[in-house]
């Protein structure tokens, strides 16, 4: 009974490492080793027409659920694929998104492809209700 036990435990804790592992690797897939770099430049460099505060809000709760650096993150990163990623952490990164949405609007929300879809539908929507 003990031998077995040692053995049940060995593949549990075999389990849970693989899983660490692949949730590592997902992520690592997502953002690699891209520089950090400040909201701001992010903002700056790729010509962002959205307030500060929005993209703020937007990658802080993206980079939260996913436990990255915010500024790994870059707004050409596919939906999808933050999605995938997400779905070996806790899965957590859609619900987080649909919360932040319905604070900042009541409009339907469209087929989004990148973050800077969802920075650009969001900045859209809160001006026609501003």
């Amino acid at each position: 009974m003990i031998g077995g036990f040692r053995v049940s435990t060995l593949i549990v804790f075999g389990l849970i490492a693989l899983v660490f592992h692949l949730r590592r690797s997902a992520t690592a897939s997502l953002v690699g080793k891209r520089e950090i770099l400040t909201l701001e430049q992010i903002r700056n460099s790729f010509s962002l027409h959205v307030p500060q505060e929005l993209l703020d809000e937007v990658f802080q709760t993206i980079a939260k659920q996913l436990n990255v650096c915010p500024g790994q993150l870059r707004p050409s990163d596919a939906l999808k694929e933050i999605f995938k990623v997400d779905s070996w952490h806790l899965g957590e990164t859609q619900d987080a998104l649909e919360v932040l949405i319905r604070t900042k609007t009541q409009h339907r929300l469209p087929a989004l492809h990148t973050i800077q879809d969802l920075l650009d539908w969001l900045s859209q929507a809160q001006q026609s209700t501003g």
